[in-house]
């Protein structure tokens, strides 16, 4: 029961309190506003802005500026006064500030370190104040040419000190940069330094721009950027323009900086190497007296000088054209990126073959088919062989013209004189080595010839027929004619001791053509045999004869 009771009065003594506060609140509240107002137009206060933070001593030539922001009032609801750092008021001996014009003036007596505070306070916001402080610090003697404005940074002429070097700190004197070393074709750039004086560290960036991994480029002139991080004991302001020096060359600086640039000579050019070419394989074997250049040609994204192929130990620029094995060298003159470059050994070799000579040659002159036995007194045989095409590796080489065969049934041997006797003949020719285009030759096949008794064939690919031996089987004629195929005209002509009407060609059974006594061969240009059969139509009768002819090369 007592436990209920006192429970209760504590419950009740609570519930005053919490009255007894809400009262008090409302009394404090009525107390600081008795008699409340509209509000007036909000005021957040005073700010300066743009205030430098260090001045020099008597810079009286560039009065020092400072522009007030004030939110919700006018400039002429601010006053300004001068204090120490301690708040204490600046007598006017010391500096000067001008209200209406907002410009502070520093009178040359001024102690080096006085710290001067700027104050603007705001009349119409409840005198709230801001302020900014300016240091004076030691002049350069004399000499006026700073603005006003250091911060940190001069932007002064390059003969102007302007000494804003924060105090206790210690110009760079280490000039000569010798961590960033001139760019070599083929290396990575320097990106990074600490330098072993300790006055700076240094960052590098490069133009023409060198991606992370790339190597400097060949020929090309790159510019460094050298951005220089002093340590903390030092600074860059006292430093003059184009003091810095890269390896002890003349760099570029401005005046109280840091940031150095430096233009390298530009680096070496790319030597040609036998790697960067390709020689043409297809070149490298070939006959002697016909040899062309050898062709060697620059892969892609190398050098596009002029290439001269040399040839042999002697390195020649003349083409060999006698048989043999010659090495195969190149120079290659000076272009773009590249230097020029001298007999680089190309690892390969032109084997030049000889000449293995055949009919085709040679030109065989008459190429007659069938003679008459009895026409050969008055006109012997007499086959004239030549080159088929003159070249300086042939003009001097000798061709000795024989015949042999049968004659009357014995054998006619290998003889200069030609026979005169009914047979069947061949004409060989013999020729004389010649060193480094040919073996010699012996006995090399031309042409096949028949002396008969009566007259069947005259000239080289004319056909003489009677009558009579179109209609007497037994006596089929065997005509084979040789044409080469390099011979653009190439004709077989029927004569006979009659007047035919008409004339007709069959080539391997094709359809007939109609010509005069002229058969054109020279459209039928495939190596091989063809057979003809030629027909001939005499007072109304057909007579015909079949035989062969033989393209060759």
């Amino acid at each position: 029961m007592k436990r209920k009771i006192l429970h209760r009065f504590r419950c009740k003594i609570a519930g005053l309190g919490i009255i007894l506060i809400f009262v008090c609140l409302i009394w404090a509240c009525s107390e600081s506003d008795p008699d409340p107002k509209p509000a007036k137009k909000a005021v957040t206060g005073v700010t300066v802005i743009d205030g430098v933070a260090q001045l020099r001593q008597g810079a009286t030539s560039a009065a020092f500026n400072v522009n007030v922001t004030v939110t919700g009032g006018a400039s002429k609801e601010v006053s300004w006064k001068l204090t120490d750092e301690t708040g204490a008021d600046i007598a006017g001996s010391i500096a000067t500030f001008n209200t209406t014009a907002r410009t502070l003036t520093v009178a040359e007596t001024t102690p080096v370190n006085t710290k001067i505070r700027v104050v603007a306070t705001s009349t119409v916001d409840n005198n709230k104040s801001n302020f900014k402080e300016v240091t004076v610090i030691a002049k350069d003697s004399g000499n006026d040419c700073c603005d006003g404005t250091c911060s940190g940074t001069c932007d002064c002429p390059a003969t102007c000190d302007c000494g804003c070097q924060e105090s206790g700190l210690t110009t760079v004197t280490e000039l000569d940069i010798t961590e960033v070393t001139a760019p070599v074709k083929g290396e990575l750039p320097v990106r990074s330094f600490t330098t072993t004086h300790a006055q700076y560290s240094g960052a590098v960036t490069w133009n023409p721009v060198i991606d992370f991994g790339e190597t400097f480029a060949a020929n090309t002139p790159y510019q460094a950027t050298i951005t220089l991080i002093a340590d903390t004991e030092y600074t860059f302001f006292g430093v003059a323009a184009n003091t810095f020096k890269v390896n002890g060359a003349n760099a570029t600086n401005s005046i109280n900086s840091g940031v150095v640039t430096f233009t390298f000579p530009a680096t070496e050019k790319e030597t040609p190497v036998a790697a960067d070419f390709i020689v043409h394989l297809a070149d490298l074997t070939q006959i002697a007296g016909s040899v062309t250049a050898v062709g060697v040609t620059a892969n892609e994204g190398k050098t596009q000088g002029t290439i001269t192929v040399l040839y042999g130990d002697d390195k020649s620029e003349t083409v060999p054209q006698t048989a043999g094995t010659y090495e195969i060298f190149i120079n290659v003159a000076e272009h773009g990126d590249y230097n020029a470059a001298s007999e680089l050994d190309m690892d390969a070799e032109l084997v030049v073959e000889l000449i293995e000579l055949s009919a085709a040659n040679f030109t065989i002159d008459p190429l007659t088919l069938y003679y008459v036995a009895s026409e050969l007194t008055a006109t012997p045989i007499n086959v004239s062989v030549t080159w088929h095409t003159e070249a300086e590796w042939n003009t001097d080489a000798s061709i000795d013209v024989f015949y042999r065969g049968t004659g009357d049934s014995s054998s006619y041997t290998k003889n200069t004189a030609p026979p005169t006797a009914i047979g069947t003949y061949e004409v060989i020719i013999d020729i004389a080595a010649k060193t480094g285009y040919f073996e010699a030759v012996t006995e090399l096949h031309m042409h096949n010839f028949e002396i008969r008794a009566a007259p069947v064939v005259v000239g080289d690919v004319n056909l003489v027929f009677t009558v009579a031996q179109f209609t007497d089987p037994a006596s089929s004629i065997s005509l084979a004619p040789v044409f080469s195929i390099k011979n653009p005209t190439r004709q077989i002509t029927l004569t006979s001791d009659v007047e035919a009407a008409d004339v007709r060609w069959t080539v391997n059974g094709g359809t007939p053509v109609t010509e005069t006594k002229t058969l054109d061969v020279s459209t039928y240009n495939e190596i091989g045999d063809y057979t003809v059969m030629v027909e001939i139509r005499v007072s109304g009768t057909w007579y015909n004869k079949t035989f062969t002819f033989k393209v060759t090369l």
